[in-house]
């Protein structure tokens, strides 16, 4: 860990609950790459890296927060935000002397992926820069949950955009333009205190006592495994379902988060069970800041089959509704008041996780005059969980990416890929068949 900063070098503020649970997985398991983005772009044209270094150093100078790292002082969590710097902001590498090949990219930028973030040693986002040629480079980003989420992407993309412009101009920013949110750590403090918080909480405490956490059997003859599969499903074999219901005002979030749902009912082989959505808690007066924004939701779902079609979505859509009324509760303090959910050697209260993806954030780039710019696909999950459940939906297709974390092996990971097809189709079949193109053509790769 970094030497603790002087009082006259730092400025101390609490940390949000957020940023408490990530800095303890920090100091449990300090080279662990948990809670980490990176995005990658192919940048092809005249490239100056002397101003894209200062478009960096502008950006962390602007930006408070991002300069902002976690202390643990007297016994509590704290941020504390340095202050800027003329050291160099981007990390170049020049391989322009070397041949190179997609392979060698790919595995430079998941070393940028894998490298851990040292959370008392900000600044907590890092580039670098990979050199292929005269024309060419990489630029990968790296950023930290307790200082970012996934709005980030677009802020990074318009920020640099403008700084790069204005230093390639001789326009350098001169003072901090965003200070941390300050007033939003004082509503959450505030809220956390009143009466109505605690009348919330014991009430979201009991609905999730009455769900059960999610236990896959153990692997029979191999090992646990950490590893990821992506699924693709032509849109032509969900679109009716997701049509239909919309028409019952179920959203395509909720009809997909029924159909992991059949998936872990069948699985699992319980009934009722947490899963946890993450939502974001942004508002207006943070809408063009960065800082982590997101809370961990878990709601409680359940599966019948003999309940109508419609009924499950309707169920699913229910709790996803509950879900959004109580976003503001932090998972944090959910899990300090569930003992009984935290299994040893397991994730706590919530052991799968559900999310659908904005496939626009994959349009987002950085553009400079003369230079495209191309983002390449950064796979890999920034948590540790049992199971993380990601979904695409592009007009051509739905990808659905299973990320597993030491607790399935290969038996654990055919299954689910074979209860996705086999769900889908129960849900087509009790919706009148909505698709008559059976089966699912599932293409999958490992």
């Amino acid at each position: 860990m970094s030497v603790v900063p002087s009082a006259d070098s730092a400025f101390y503020r609490p940390a949000s609950p957020a940023q408490r649970g990530m800095w303890l997985s920090w100091t449990l398991k300090p080279d662990k790459s948990m809670y980490v983005n990176v995005y990658a772009y192919l940048l092809s044209g005249p490239i100056d890296i002397r101003v894209l270094d200062e478009a960096f150093r502008d950006l962390l100078l602007e930006h408070e927060v991002l300069r902002t790292g976690l202390l643990q002082v007297e016994g509590s969590v704290v941020q504390y935000t340095k202050a800027p710097t003329d050291e160099s902001a981007l990390d170049v590498e020049d391989w322009s002397r070397r041949p190179v090949t997609a392979a060698d990219i790919d595995t430079w930028i998941s070393e940028q992926r894998n490298t851990p973030f040292d959370l008392s040693d900000p600044p907590l986002v890092r580039a670098a820069l990979l050199r292929l040629d005269a024309q060419r480079a990489v630029l990968a980003v790296r950023l930290h949950h307790a200082v970012t989420d996934g709005e980030s992407h677009r802020m990074l993309c318009t920020e640099l955009t403008r700084l790069y412009r204005d230093c390639a101009a001789g326009r350098r920013s001169t003072a901090a333009t965003y200070a941390l949110p300050m007033r939003r750590v004082e509503q959450e403090r505030r809220w956390l205190g009143s009466k109505e918080y605690v009348e919330a909480l014991t009430h979201r405490l009991a609905e999730l006592r009455r769900a059960d956490i999610i236990e896959f059997p153990a692997p029979t003859d191999e090992s646990p495994l950490v590893g990821s599969s992506v699924i693709s499903i032509p849109r032509r074999q969900v679109g009716a379902l997701l049509e239909h219901a919309q028409s019952m005002g179920v959203t395509p979030f909720s009809t997909l988060l029924t159909v992991v749902s059949g998936v872990l009912y069948r699985v699992s082989g319980k009934d009722q069970y947490i899963v946890g959505l993450a939502m974001s808690t942004r508002d207006e007066s943070v809408e063009n800041q960065f800082g982590y924004f997101v809370n961990l939701v878990p709601v409680a779902l359940s599966f019948d089959e003999d309940m109508t079609a419609e009924d499950l979505l309707l169920s699913t859509s229910g709790s996803v509704m509950s879900g959004i009324m109580v976003r503001s509760i932090p998972f944090e303090e959910l899990v300090a008041s569930l003992p009984e959910l935290r299994p040893v050697g397991r994730p706590p209260v919530v052991q799968v996780v559900f999310g659908v993806d904005d496939a626009s954030d994959r349009n987002h780039r950085i553009s400079i005059e003369g230079v495209s710019s191309e983002n390449i696909p950064v796979t890999g999950s920034a948590l540790e969980f049992d199971l993380e459940c990601a979904c695409t939906l592009t007009a051509e297709e739905l990808v659905v990416r299973l990320y597993w974390c030491n607790a399935l092996g290969d038996s654990h990971v055919a299954s689910l890929l074979n209860e996705i097809d086999r769900t889908l189709r129960w849900l087509n079949t009790h919706l009148g068949s909505l698709v008559r193109e059976w089966p699912v053509e599932l293409r999958w790769e490992r």
